[in-house]
């Protein structure tokens, strides 16, 4: 399977398992900041997705860097890469969000909601940043 300008979707085992152990970092980083803001109940009412959304914000930053440095070796200053992987994480943030508020409104645990919903934002967001944000024609080869 092919993008746009001829690169593929799957970037390889290799590439696949940089993006799991960076993920997994960013994850736990997530998972402490979605802990602390559900704990600290900012908000009385949608407190499970109020802490996805800030979790997800914020570590976001963090595993940009991450990717951009080790999952697909982007080479380029750090600015470079933000805008188009800014887009993805909006999106993923308004898409995921959603999906956790369902998810938790059904009944299913906040924590069981946070792992389905981390699990098919990942998904989407490998294929995304692989395919836009991180694209190997978008600047110098790593």
């Amino acid at each position: 399977m092919e993008g746009r300008h001829g690169e593929r979707a799957f970037g390889g085992w290799r590439e696949l398992g940089r993006f799991a152990l960076s993920g997994t970092a960013g994850s736990v980083l997530f998972y402490g900041l979605y802990e602390l803001v559900y704990w600290r109940r900012f908000v009385e009412e949608y407190n499970a997705p109020f802490s996805w959304a800030v979790g997800y914000l914020l570590a976001s930053v963090a595993t940009h860097g991450i990717h951009r440095r080790h999952t697909f070796r982007w080479a380029t200053p750090y600015w470079g890469t933000l805008g188009r992987t800014v887009l993805v994480y909006a999106s993923s943030l308004t898409g995921t969000t959603a999906l956790d508020f369902a998810l938790v409104e059904v009944g299913l645990h906040h924590r069981l909601a946070w792992l389905v919903t981390l699990a098919a934002g990942g998904s989407v967001n490998y294929f995304a940043l692989r395919l836009w944000g991180f694209r190997p024609g978008n600047g110098p080869p790593p």
